[in-house]
């Protein structure tokens, strides 16, 4: 993995004078434009905030930030990919990242979602709680820096919230407000004001299934409909009837979505035109299907068998084997990655580096979450093949 680091020196009087020395690391196996200014911080990775989204009711194991590979164990953990070490997300020295202690992320929901980044600060759902009886009082949107530092309150509700996507301007999200649905709210990164105008419905925008932000507007379901409005909600339109779906896919131009037992679809949002842009091979359906910024990522099971975690070999007997499948938003080809020995039970591609937990047989012959490992592959093929190495070694921990 080659790496630059390329360090910028100001003039020395505007070093004395306060000015901070700007540090851009580019890490090939992520990608991205994205310059970080630090102060002395030089584990940060290139990074871009990500246009390919996905709206996927399901628990979210892992994401990428500009830490790194940010995962799911009790209180979060981050790989680095500059460093390759694994440490808490929370980087104060002398916290003690007990979920008992004082640790900016104890109370947080991150099992449900991690958090979403514009570059400079940390965004994730987070909780307050009653020391007494453990109950929840308000659900919080918090937000600090990179290193989980100068925590701050964005946004609190006695309704559970659901989503959070970010761009550019804006962090958006849905909460449970209402019978009806949930109302979208955007929250302006410059100026804190949040929003939610009675677009179709006195307690807001409301969204019945799936939104995302795409193209610089807010695609959403209301009522079996595609609409869309634009991003400061000013505007909103109907785009097509008959659509329906609580999980959706964008490439930032195109919504996606996945048939269980047909295959993927691609909807434009101008015209509410769909099309099929790749059919599953025939006895197969689609197990878990997952975003990238390369396209979508998936597995495939056989039609007729159904993963039970009961029972390991039962579980794997469900797939034709480990492969996953990625289809290419570049060309439009599904590639397959051969995974040699290996089943992996989550899975994201980030640039040309695939990170997933595998699956394995616990003590009790259950299937159980194994270790994290990371695998350059290269898609430029049809059949890809993946060299895992181990970044975690994950123990006691299963389903």
């Amino acid at each position: 993995m080659k790496k630059t680091l390329i360090i910028i020196l100001l003039a020395a009087v505007l070093l004395l004078s306060g000015c901070r020395i700007e540090y851009v690391i580019t890490d090939e196996t992520t990608g991205g434009t994205v310059t970080e200014e630090q102060t002395g911080k030089t584990d940060l990775i290139n990074w871009d905030i990500p246009k390919c989204l996905s709206y996927v009711l399901d628990i979210e194991q892992a994401a990428v930030t500009p830490r790194g590979l940010v995962f799911e164990s009790g209180l979060p953990r981050c790989y680095s990919p500059v460093t390759g070490e694994v440490t808490y997300l929370c980087g104060d020295p002398l916290c003690s990242h007990d979920m008992l202690g004082d640790c900016p992320f104890r109370y947080s929901y991150t099992w449900a979602q991690l958090p979403v980044s514009d570059g400079k600060r940390l965004y994730f759902f987070d909780r307050v709680v009653d020391i007494e009886t453990g109950d929840t009082e308000k659900y919080v949107i918090s937000e600090t820096d990179l290193y989980g530092m100068d925590k701050k309150t964005v946004y609190e509700t006695p309704n559970g919230m659901n989503m959070m996507f970010i761009t550019e301007d804006a962090l958006y999200f849905d909460e449970f407000a209402s019978s009806a649905g949930a109302v979208i709210k955007r929250y302006d990164l410059k100026t804190g004001k949040i929003t939610s105008p009675k677009i179709n419905s006195e307690d807001g925008l409301i969204s019945k299934g799936a939104f995302l932000p795409v193209d610089g507007r807010i695609c959403y379901e209301y009522d079996g409909a595609l609409y869309r409005c634009d991003a400061d909600f000013t505007k909103s339109e109907k785009v097509r009837d008959d659509y329906s779906y609580k999980t959706l896919f964008t490439d930032g131009t195109y919504l996606y979505h996945a048939v269980a037992t047909e295959g993927i679809f691609r909807t434009d949002p101008e015209t509410g035109e769909t099309e099929p842009v790749y059919s599953l091979p025939e006895g197969m359906w689609f197990y878990e299907s997952r975003i990238s910024d390369r396209g979508i990522i998936f597995t495939l099971r056989y039609a007729d068998k159904v993963p039970r975690t009961k029972n390991y070999e039962e579980w794997k007997s469900a797939f034709p084997d480990g492969s996953l499948y990625l289809y290419d938003f570049s060309d439009g080809q599904c590639k397959r990655i051969d995974m040699g020995e290996f089943y992996a039970y989550y899975y994201l591609l980030s640039g040309d580096t695939l990170y997933f937990q595998e699956c394995v047989q616990g003590s009790d012959s259950r299937a159980t979450y194994g270790n994290w490992y990371k695998a350059v592959i290269d898609t430029s093929s049809d059949v890809v093949s993946a060299t895992p190495e181990m970044i975690l070694e994950v123990k006691n921990y299963g389903f």
